[in-house]
C-alpha cells in the first residue's frame, strides 16, 4: 500500500465538503491517507480515537455520502477513484473482498451501493491502471509536469492553481492571477520534493507563521515573499544555496529558528562590534560585516559564520553574554 495520497480538488472545494466543520473534514483526511488501495479503511474507530474525532464527525461523512459504511465496521471513501490514480504495477487489490463485492462504480468514477447504471469493481489487469491514466500522467504520489497531452495539461493546470489558491488565502502577496514565473517556479519545487504538493502547502503556511510571529520585531520581521520568488529564487546567489521555500521544511533555517521550539519569537540582542573589535579575520564574503547574536557570530545580512575561537573572540562572546 503507498504511503502517499492525492485528493481531487473539484471534491474538497465543494459547498458540501466545505460547509462541514473543519474537525469533520479533518477526519475525513485521516481516514482517506489509511485507506488501501480500493479506498476501503479498517480500523475507523480507532482513527477517531487517535485524532480526537467524535461519533458526530463520522456520522455526518456518512449524511454527506463522502464515506459508505459497511456492517463488519469498514468504511470505504466514496470519491476514492476521483481522487486517486494507481498504476497496476504498484497498485494492491484490499483484503476487504466481501465489502468490495457490495461497490459498484459509477460514471463519473464514484463508489455507489446501488448497482444500477454501475460497475463492479474489478481488479485491473497487469497493462491497466486502476484509473484510465495514460503514460505521462500525474500518479499517485508524484506529479510529472513539462510538455505534455491537453489531458496532462489541464491536470498540471489543477495543480498549479490548487497551489496558487492555498498561496491567496493566506493573504501573502496580492498577486492578481497566476503567471507562467509563478508555475515554473512550482515545477522547479515539486520537481525536487518528488511532486509532493502538500509540502509545498506546508511550507506556504509555515511562511506565514513566520511572517505572524514576527511582526513586531523590528529589524527581525520577515516581509512575505511573491510566490514565484518564494518556489523559484535560491536564498543567496550561490548556486549551492537553498531554495526559499527550503528554508521552510524541517530542517530549513527559518522553521528552525522561529518554529519548531516554540510558538513566538523573541528577537535576540545583537552586539555590534567596535572598530577595534571588526579587526578580528571574520568577514561575511557577502557583506563584510559582523555582529553577534546569542553567543554566534553573524553578519549583517544575518549569515551566520563558524569561527574558530581564540582568546579574543572569547572575550568579545563573554561581554555580549553580560
Amino acid at each position: 500500500m503507498a504511503n502517499r495520497r492525492m485528493f481531487a480538488q473539484n471534491i474538497i472545494d465543494s459547498d458540501q465538503f466545505l460547509d462541514m466543520p473543519s474537525s469533520t473534514q479533518a477526519l475525513y483526511f485521516h481516514l482517506s491517507m489509511r485507506a488501501d488501495d480500493d479506498g476501503f479503511v479498517n480500523g475507523a474507530k480507532k482513527i477517531m480515537r487517535m485524532t480526537g474525532a467524535s461519533q458526530d464527525e463520522i456520522k455526518l461523512l456518512i449524511a454527506n455520502r463522502f464515506v459508505i459504511p459497511f456492517e463488519s465496521g469498514i468504511v470505504v471513501i466514496r470519491h476514492w477513484r476521483i481522487h486517486n490514480y494507481i498504476q497496476a504495477d504498484r497498485y494492491h487489490e484490499t483484503i476487504h473482498k466481501d465489502e468490495k463485492k457490495l461497490v459498484y462504480l459509477t460514471e463519473n468514477g464514484s463508489y455507489t451501493l446501488d448497482a444500477k447504471n454501475a460497475e463492479p469493481l474489478i481488479e485491473p489487469k497487469d497493462n491497466q491502471c486502476i484509473q484510465n491514466v495514460s503514460s505521462g500522467k500525474v500518479r499517485l504520489g508524484k506529479v510529472r509536469l513539462g510538455k505534455v497531452s491537453q489531458e496532462q495539461k489541464e491536470i498540471n493546470d489543477g495543480i498549479y492553481h490548487d497551489i496558487y489558491n492555498h498561496y491567496k488565502s493566506l493573504s501573502l502577496v496580492n498577486h492578481h492571477k497566476i503567471k507562467q514565473e509563478m508555475k515554473d517556479a512550482i515545477d522547479k519545487a515539486l520537481k525536487n520534493e518528488d511532486g509532493d504538493v502538500e509540502i509545498l502547502k506546508l511550507t506556504l503556511d509555515r511562511h506565514k507563521k513566520v511572517l505572524d510571529v514576527t511582526k513586531n520585531n523590528g529589524d527581525y520581521a520577515v516581509h512575505a515573499r511573491g510566490l514565484n520568488e518564494f518556489f523559484g529564487q535560491r536564498v543567496s546567489k550561490e548556486k549551492s544555496s537553498n531554495y526559499i521555500y527550503e528554508e521552510y521544511l524541517d530542517d530549513g533555517k527559518k522553521y528552525l529558528l522561529y518554529l519548531s521550539n516554540s510558538n513566538s519569537f523573541v528577537a535576540p540582542k545583537v552586539h555590534v562590534l567596535t572598530e577595534e573589535e571588526r579587526n578580528i579575520n571574520y568577514v561575511c564574503p557577502k557583506c563584510k560585516g559582523k555582529g553577534i547574536i546569542d553567543g554566534k557570530i553573524y553578519c549583517d545580512c544575518g549569515k551566520e559564520i563558524v569561527p574558530k575561537l581564540d582568546k579574543t573572540l572569547e572575550k568579545l562572546l563573554a561581554e555580549s553574554e553580560d
